[in-house]
């Protein structure tokens, strides 16, 4: 579909930038959200693809064709679940083993482990890196799609925002793992939802869901240093 597409080529051209300048791939792909929004932005307000008959400038797109729309599994209303859950199991469960059982996967995490021991192996690294921010892009841009044809049913340039951030931190609880990440993003997926009722129900601030994010990200990184620190030590009184 367009939206993997669309989001294979951006991956790939934050890839290149990282292949020919060096530029760090959080960077680039954070930069070239704002250049997506701006760009959305230009089209929904006024231009091309904002709704028909809006008497108020507003960034959003017509509603997407009922036919094009993704099935619903259980629910209804902005509680529904759509066959966008389905497929992000299928993508994490295509990760996984991509990771552990082929011999593209041994190469993507030894490039993360050890680079240079990759490249005296003989691998071409700046290809290896191209295919990871292409299937990477394409990725987000099936994410996307999810949004657009089983939440939203519109395009707006808002829905962007703090998504590349949120998605930094769910893979760090996550452990950079596919089940990991499946865990993590359901928990922090749970928080921004239930965001909604709170300040509805009782007034709790926007940010909060955000600093719990923050918190929960520093902790599970003070643990992973306490662990390795715990090991170091161990091994300091066996070689004593």
């Amino acid at each position: 579909m367009p939206e993997l597409v669309g989001g294979g080529v951006l991956g790939l051209l934050a890839g290149y930038l990282k292949v020919r300048f060096g530029t760090s791939e959080v960077i680039s792909t954070v930069m070239l959200n704002y250049i997506v929004i701006y760009i959305l932005a230009y089209l929904l307000d006024g231009g091309p693809w904002m709704e028909s008959g809006l008497t108020v400038a507003y960034h959003q797109s017509s509603p997407v064709n009922p036919l094009l729309e993704w099935p619903i599994l259980l629910g209804q209303g902005s509680g529904k679940m759509h066959i966008g859950f389905i497929l992000a199991l299928a993508a994490a469960a295509f990760c996984a083993v991509l990771l552990e059982r082929t011999s593209l996967g041994y190469e993507i995490r030894a490039f993360g482990s050890n680079p240079t021991a990759l490249r005296f192996r003989g691998t071409n690294i700046r290809r290896l890196l191209l295919v990871v921010m292409l299937m990477s892009g394409a990725l987000a841009g099936l994410a996307g799609a999810g949004e657009l044809f089983g939440a939203s049913h519109r395009l707006r340039a808002e829905t962007l925002l703090g998504i590349g951030s949120s998605g930094i931190v769910v893979a760090m609880v996550g452990g950079l793992r596919p089940s990991g990440v499946m865990l993590a993003a359901l928990f922090f997926g749970a928080l921004k939802s239930g965001a909604i009722y709170m300040r509805l129900k009782s007034g709790t601030p926007a940010g909060l869901v955000s600093a719990m994010e923050g918190l929960v990200l520093l902790f599970f990184l003070c643990a992973a240093v306490a662990t390795k620190l715990q090991l170091v030590r161990i091994e300091e009184k066996v070689h004593a």
